[in-house]
């Protein structure tokens, strides 16, 4: 019989990440490769709310387990428990969401079941009867396959890579349907972590309602390569009427901008009419971010930048020659259009 497939539910405040159910689109293509059944897996108190809105979503089994004293995300916990409830349930595959969380939990819940452990899927391919992963490597410039021989396999499944899945799609087809596979298994353990004690949440600061609001974004990134030049991306956001600035997650780790100007997987999704990336690399982590722009321009020195390939106009150079003769370009039609 075919080993199942455990998708571990992300959760916080009563609300399922969305990144729960592309978790479940990728588990769902592994079981059309190797079959077997998908579980899920939610971790928490209080959880009939949150298992029956699984159970309702994917018609797939749900176990939740209830934890004592467990009212937020603890790695400590999270590996502790998953770890004693896997190696009873032997799965095949273990898949969560290269959120945050996922990114604490999967290698050291690999580690304590013996399993391998892939991060950032991308996509799902066939390799003859094993499963292949795609994902990628050094900024997104090169793409990895990876397929695995190991018994067992933790992966983390990367936002914006599948498309979230629907509730009709997410039905097990009768042919493979398990007679119980309405059913969700309450199970109630005890942990107490002796390394690490929760100290609460507290919530970050608001994300710039500019963001969401603009109908132009111009975001700089590493690429900017000083706060110099960083102001030169600054001005050119202000020759667009609703336009905000924004910036790459490691402009904000450097301090040059503020993070609720951050735009990405740990920052704000936007959408804005027109999108300008200014010297920003193309890493997955922000294009999940701004990937419903209606119109992208990119501007890189480097000809290879993977966003180039999320671009619908491509810049190759130097944004401290190009930005100054963009925008003084602009400032003479300005001036010419008030003589008129």
């Amino acid at each position: 019989m075919n080993r199942s497939i455990a998708v571990i539910v992300d959760h916080a405040g009563g609300e399922i990440n969305p990144a729960t159910y592309e978790a479940s689109t990728a588990a769902q293509q592994i079981r059309e490769i190797v079959g077997g059944r998908i579980l899920l897996v939610v971790l928490g108190e209080d959880l009939a709310e949150l298992a029956s809105v699984l159970r309702e979503r994917t018609k797939w089994p749900v176990i939740a387990v209830e934890v004592s004293g467990l009212v937020s995300y603890s790695g400590e916990v999270y590996k502790g428990v998953l770890s004693s409830l896997l190696s009873d349930l032997s799965p095949a595959y273990v898949c969560m969401a290269n959120t945050t969380q996922g990114m604490d939990l999967a290698p050291g819940l690999a580690v304590r079941l013996n399993a391998a452990c892939v991060t950032g899927v991308e996509s799902v391919e066939r390799d003859g009867d094993r499963v292949c992963f795609s994902r990628s490597m050094l900024g997104g410039k090169v793409s990895a396959q990876v397929s695995l021989s190991a018994e067992t396999a933790v992966v983390t499944v990367q936002p914006g890579a599948f498309q979230s899945c629907e509730p009709v799609d997410c039905r097990v087809s009768t042919a493979i349907a398990d007679a119980d596979e309405d059913r969700v298994e309450f199970r109630k353990m005890e942990y107490s972590p002796r390394r690490s004690r929760s100290l609460g949440v507290r919530e970050g600061q608001p994300k710039d309602s500019a963001l969401s609001e603009a109908r132009v974004i111009v975001a700089a990134g590493r690429g900017v390569g000083s706060q110099e030049n960083l102001q030169l991306v600054r001005q050119l956001s202000e020759i667009f009427p609703s336009a905000a600035f924004a910036a790459s997650r490691p402009l904000c780790d450097l301090g040059w901008v503020e993070y609720p100007r951050q735009v990405g997987l740990t920052g704000a999704v936007v959408a804005p009419e027109l999108y300008v990336a200014c010297g920003i690399s193309g890493a997955l982590q922000h294009v999940v971010g701004m990937r419903g722009s209606g119109f992208v321009v990119a501007i890189n020195s480097d000809p290879n930048a993977a966003m180039f390939a999320d671009a619908d106009v491509c810049v190759v150079e130097d944004l401290s020659t190009f930005i100054p003769i963009l925008v003084e370009a602009w400032r003479n039609q300005a001036r010419g259009s008030a003589h008129l």
